[in-house]
């Protein structure tokens, strides 16, 4: 293929296709910038997920082990855990102790985060003895 020069006599790109090229390179970038960006944010998201799911198992753990000394210390209401479970000093765990009845005993977990609750659950414990 042959190029025919334009009537200065040289070849190449105008003024105007550099400029789209240049604007379309911009906007690709920008699209995968916000996409990184997204993704990134995301991962932080269920990394934290992650770890509070393991923290909460951990301590459901320890405090269903402990449940007898738990029901006689009584009192009702949401309490802060303060257990052996080494937890992170980003993360607050409450539970939650009530009779449900028969020697049963229902145990609430939550991890918290910046107020906002990241992993929770609730056990039905046996009380010991019964």
């Amino acid at each position: 293929m042959v190029v025919q020069p334009n009537a200065s006599g040289e070849s190449g790109f105008s003024l105007a296709e550099v400029i789209v090229v240049v604007v379309l390179l911009g906007l690709v970038a920008v699209v995968v910038y916000v996409g990184a960006k997204c993704a990134v944010r995301i991962s932080e998201t269920g990394k934290r997920k992650a770890e509070a799911v393991a923290i909460m198992k951990a301590v459901a753990e320890d405090l269903s082990g402990r449940i007898g000394d738990l029901a006689s210390a009584g009192g009702e209401g949401e309490r802060d855990y303060t257990g052996g479970v080494g937890i992170s000093p980003q993360y607050e765990v409450k539970y939650t102790l009530s009779d449900a009845g028969l020697g049963i005993w229902r145990l609430e977990v939550r991890v918290v985060r910046d107020d906002d609750t990241l992993a929770s659950d609730a056990l039905l414990l046996q009380a010991p003895g019964t």
